[in-house]
C-alpha cells in the first residue's frame, strides 16, 4: 500500500480511491460500495474536517454473516485515508482485545477510558483526549456483543472527548460511525438501532470454500436457527473419539465454558509434552495482602488460591501456570495494543526466564514444581509485528508477570503471575473474527450450566460462531455428539 502513495492525485474522487485500493486489497461489489461511500464523504469535508457543524453525521451499519469480509472493509477504509494523508483521523474500536488487534485498533475501554469494572466511575484521562485529537471517523467492531448500557456509556464518553454536552442530540460525539456486525434487536436496543438509517448487508462469502456448498448451506441454516435432523446427523458424524490422536495435533478445540477449556488444555498439554519428550514446569502465582471484603465464615486455604484458574477479565492469570517449550499460548489481558499484546492474542510460548531465587522440585518423570512465577515468558504471537528487544528474535516478545487484586471466597487477594495460559483450547468468545482451517468444536448445549456463562444471553449464537470459523467441513470435528437440535430459536443477526 505504501507504493500507492506515489500515485496520489490532488482531490481524488472516492471512486478513484476505491479503484486504487482494490488493486492492493481485493474488494467485491458491496465491499467497494461501502469503502467508496465512506471515503467520498470524508473528501467532502476535506476543507473543514474538524468542524462537525458543517457536515451531516453518517451512521452506517455494515452487517453480514461470518466470513463476508467486514474486516476487509475496515482495512480498505484505513488504506484510503492513508492515501489522502488523513489516516490519523480514523479511530478503530472493538469489544475484545483480539478483535481490536485484528483491525489495528484499541478496545473501547482503552480508547474511551472506560473502566472494565462497571462499579467504578469512568473517567477521562489526558491520554484518551490525545488519542481522540482531530478524529473524524469512528469504526466500531463487535457491536453485537455490547448491551444497551455499554453503548450508552460509549455515546457519553464520545461526547466528552469531543467537548459536547451530555444532553447533545449528536450521537457518539457527532462523529460519522461505521458499525461492524449486528446489534441484537432486543427491546432495549430499538431506539439506538433505528438511528442507523444507512444499512449495507454483505452477502458474498469470502471465507468458506466455494466448492463446499453443503457446508455453506448448513451455515445459513445455523444462522437462521433452522438446522434439521439431517444436519444433526452430519455434525454427529464428525465426533472424535479422542482429543490426542496424531491426526488432531495442532488443531484448536473451541468450547463454550471455561471449566471445560481448562480440562482440555490440561489433557492437550500433557500429551504435547510427552510426545516432545519434555517436562511440564508448574509456576505458582504469588499471593499476598489477604483481607476479607465482607463478613464470612469461610476459611481461605493455599489450595483455594492455587487451584483458582484464570476467569475472564476478573482473574486474568492462573493460580498455576503450566509450561513446556513451544506450547500454543494466549494472552489473558491487554498489555500493549500497538504490539498486538492484547487479551485473546494467540501464539507460541517459545521460552521462559526463571526467577533466579526460585527453587525447583521434581514431582515425577513429567512434572517439575517451581516455587515462584517466571520472570517472563518469551512469546511469539501468530500475528507477528517487528519489535526490537535486545537478544530476542524480531517476532519474539517478553511477557512479564502482572499484579492485581482478585476476590476469592469473599477475600481480596493480591496475585502476581504471567497473564497467559495454554491455548490448545479456547472459548467461542475468544475465536470471534478468527478463521480456522480445522477445529474441534463443542456445539452441545447444556441448559443446566447456562448461569455459569456470562455471555449465555447469546447462547443461540455460539453454534453459528463456532461453525462459521471454519473454511470447509473437511476441518470440522466435534467434541461430543448433539443429542437433539438446540439451535432452533430466533434468527441470528451477525455473529
Amino acid at each position: 500500500m505504501d507504493d500507492l502513495q506515489f500515485r496520489e492525485v490532488q482531490n481524488p474522487p472516492g471512486a478513484s480511491l476505491a479503484f486504487l485500493i482494490n488493486q492492493d486489497i481485493p474488494l467485491n461489489r458491496k465491499q467497494r460500495m461501502v469503502v467508496e461511500k465512506v471515503l467520498s464523504e470524508a473528501l467532502t469535508w476535506a476543507d473543514h474536517p474538524y468542524d462537525s457543524s458543517r457536515r451531516n453525521q453518517t451512521l452506517l451499519y455494515v452487517g453480514g454473516e461470518g466470513g463476508t469480509g467486514k474486516t476487509q472493509i475496515v482495512k480498505a477504509i484505513v488504506a484510503g485515508m492513508k492515501l489522502i494523508g488523513r489516516k490519523d483521523e480514523v479511530v478503530l474500536m472493538a469489544l475484545t482485545g483480539s478483535a481490536a488487534d485484528n483491525i489495528g485498533g484499541n478496545t473501547y475501554h482503552t480508547s474511551l477510558g472506560i473502566s472494565i469494572d462497571r462499579s467504578r466511575e469512568t473517567g477521562m484521562r489526558s491520554k484518551v483526549r490525545r488519542l481522540w485529537f482531530r478524529k473524524t471517523i469512528m469504526i466500531v467492531d463487535e457491536v453485537s456483543m455490547m448491551d444497551l448500557r455499554m453503548i450508552s456509556v460509549i455515546d457519553n464518553q464520545c461526547k466528552i472527548v469531543k467537548a459536547l454536552n451530555r444532553s447533545s442530540p449528536d450521537l457518539f460525539g457527532g462523529l460519522p460511525v461505521g458499525a461492524k456486525k449486528g446489534i441484537y434487536e432486543d427491546e432495549n436496543s430499538h431506539l439506538l438501532w433505528h438511528q442507523f438509517k444507512e444499512v449495507i448487508i454483505l452477502d458474498e462469502q469470502m471465507r468458506h470454500a466455494e466448492e463446499d456448498t453443503a457446508f455453506r448451506d448448513l451455515l445459513s441454516r445455523a444462522r437462521a436457527g433452522t438446522l434439521t435432523e439431517t444436519d444433526r446427523s452430519f455434525l454427529n458424524s464428525k465426533t472424535v473419539t479422542t482429543l490426542v490422536s496424531p491426526q488432531l495435533e495442532g488443531v484448536t478445540t473451541v468450547v463454550k465454558l471455561n471449566s471445560l477449556r481448562h480440562q482440555v488444555n490440561r489433557v492437550r498439554l500433557t500429551e504435547f509434552a510427552r510426545t516432545q519428550c519434555q517436562n511440564i514446569y508448574i509456576f505458582p502465582a504469588l499471593h499476598k495482602h489477604t483481607k476479607s471484603t465482607a463478613s464470612t465464615n469461610l476459611r481461605l486455604h493455599a489450595d483455594d488460591l492455587l487451584q483458582q484458574p484464570d476467569q475472564g477479565t476478573k482473574i486474568p492469570f492462573p493460580g498455576l501456570f503450566l509450561y513446556t517449550r513451544n506450547i500454543p499460548a494466549v494472552i489473558l489481558t491487554n498489555i500493549c495494543t500497538p504490539l498486538g499484546l492484547v487479551n485473546g492474542a494467540s501464539g507460541i510460548a517459545i521460552g521462559i526466564v526463571v526467577d533466579p531465587t526460585a527453587e525447583f522440585f521434581q514431582i515425577d518423570n513429567l512434572y517439575i514444581m517451581c516455587t515462584k512465577p517466571p520472570s517472563c515468558v518469551i512469546f511469539e504471537p501468530n500475528r507477528s509485528k517487528a519489535t526490537v528487544f535486545q537478544g530476542l528474535e524480531p517476532s519474539a516478545m517478553p511477557i512479564f508477570p502482572v499484579e492485581r487484586s482478585i476476590t476469592i471466597k469473599g477475600y481480596s487477594v493480591r496475585r502476581k503471575q504471567v497473564p497467559m495460559c495454554p491455548a490448545s483450547c479456547l472459548t467461542d468468545y475468544k475465536v470471534q473474527g478468527s478463521t480456522l482451517s480445522a477445529a474441534i468444536l463443542d456445539l452441545k448445549d447444556d441448559p443446566t450450566i447456562r448461569s455459569q456463562d456470562h455471555h449465555r444471553k447469546y447462547k443461540y449464537c455460539s453454534m453459528y460462531v463456532q461453525l462459521s470459523r471454519l473454511r470447509s467441513s473437511s476441518g470440522l470435528h466435534l467434541v461430543q455428539k448433539l443429542v437433539c437440535m438446540t439451535s432452533n430459536s430466533d434468527p441470528i443477526l451477525d455473529c
